[in-house]
């Protein structure tokens, strides 16, 4: 009897600690997307730039937009790719 009531907390634990996990995986990707749609909309307000990344698009630059976009504003690597990306596709 002393076994399953140890082995029943047990699973009680790991269960409460697996859903805080979750909690705060949860809360850090919000977090982190808030700050994407942010930088964006800042980025996306940087008329001369966002000319310039264009114009190294149009000339097969990509690395190297993605380089400047990053030396302009402080952003991650995969934000700056991702948001070149957008910028690639829709003009």
């Amino acid at each position: 009897m002393e076994r399953v009531i140890i082995l029943i907390l047990a699973i009680v634990v790991v269960t409460q600690w697996i859903v805080i996990k979750n909690l705060r995986a949860n809360q850090a990707d919000r977090s982190t997307h808030e700050r994407s749609e942010e930088a964006d909309r800042r980025i996306s307000q940087d008329v001369p730039l966002n000319d310039r990344l264009r114009q190294l698009l149009r000339e097969g630059q990509k690395i190297k937009a993605i380089k400047e976009l990053r030396t302009v504003h402080p952003i991650s690597l995969a934000e700056a790719k991702r948001y070149v990306d957008e910028l690639e596709r829709n003009g």
